[in-house]
Parts: structure tokens; sequence; C-alpha cells
């Protein structure tokens, strides 16, 4: 693969966290300060309490940095898993490989990119991944099932479960704690 492309692929790897971080920050950012202005209309200083200002500086600095840096955390599981999905054969060898790597002699590696590997490095890391495949394997051998097919699922289902939905529901929570702190500013304010 050229150059050009491979530095093209690796940009375009590094945008999508970088759009998805800018995109939910500043949405959390434009809806927290059009709310905050309309909570606190008309402006007078002196009917500011001090719980209504720690929660408008909440409203107004804390959730839209965690709002940034959550949305950068999404597109990061985000880019991950494009990466594994590009590379996904490769991938279920190379984690076969290195689980079966008590059975047999290792097998060579040299050809697989190194971003490859550090994706399998982690997969095999997330949640014991490695015992559990060291388990399916030896279903496999009972039943007589393709190994990829059955590591490939696995590895699908524990991406999704792992980095994905978690990255995703931490927005949501955000987004939840975030309303009701709007509620109870409002709430505060009247």
């Amino acid at each position: 693969m050229p150059f050009a492309l491979r530095a093209l692929r690796a940009g375009a790897g590094l945008l999508y966290p970088t759009v998805m971080s800018v995109g939910v920050g500043a949405t959390g950012t434009v809806v927290n300060l059009a709310l905050a202005v309309w909570i606190m209309r008309p402006w007078h200083l002196s009917r500011i309490t001090l719980p209504v200002g720690l929660l408008l500086i909440a409203i107004l600095v804390v959730f839209p940095v965690l709002y940034f840096v959550l949305g950068g955390r999404y597109g990061v599981t985000r880019a991950a898993l494009g990466i594994y999905e590009a590379a996904r054969p490769a991938v279920v060898d190379l984690v076969l490989a290195q689980v079966m790597e008590t059975r047999q002699p290792p097998t060579r590696t040299d050809d697989i990119p190194k971003a490859v590997k550090w994706l399998m490095k982690v997969i095999l890391n997330i949640g014991g991944v490695g015992d559990r495949l060291a388990d399916a394997l030896v279903e496999i051998d009972q039943h007589a099932q393709p190994a990829n097919v059955i590591v490939g699922a696995m590895l699908d289902d524990l991406l999704i479960e792992k980095l994905v939905e978690p990255a995703r529901n931490a927005i949501f929570y955000t987004a939840i704690a975030n309303a009701v702190a709007i509620a109870g500013m409002a709430m505060a304010r009247s």
C-alpha cells in the first residue's frame, strides 16, 4: 500500500475522534448556554445564590468539558472499531494464533501492521478475552465448528460490548446528569 494512502487512512482515523469530540461538545455547550440564559432571565446578579451559581458553573463549564472529552472517547472507540472491521480477518487470525500458541509453534507476524498488533493486544486484555477464547477453542474442538467464525463473532460482540457501548453510555449518563443540574437550577431560581 502506498505511503500516501496509509497516511490518509491514519489521518482519517484521527479525524473521526476529533469530529465526534467537537460535535458532541459543541452541541452540549450550545444547549447548556441556551437553557442557562433562558432560566436566568432576567439577569439580576443579586438573585444568584451560591447553589445557583455553582450549578451555573457546572452547566456552563464542567458539562461542556465532559461532553468534549466523552465525545472524543466515543470517537476513538468508533475509530478502533473501524480499524478492527477493516482488518477483521487478520485480527481474528492473529488472535487465534496467540490463543493457540500453547498448542503449536508460534506463527510469524512480521507482515501484520503494528496498529493491528496493538489492537489485538488490547482485545486480548479486555475482560479476560484470552481466557474466554481458550474456553471457546475447547468447545470448538468438541463440536468441530470453524474457529474463525466463532472467534470472529466473539470479538465483534466483545468490541461492541466493552468499548463502544460504555463510551456511548457515558455520554447519555452525562446528559442525564446535565438535565438534572438544569432542572435543579430552574427550581432553585424560581
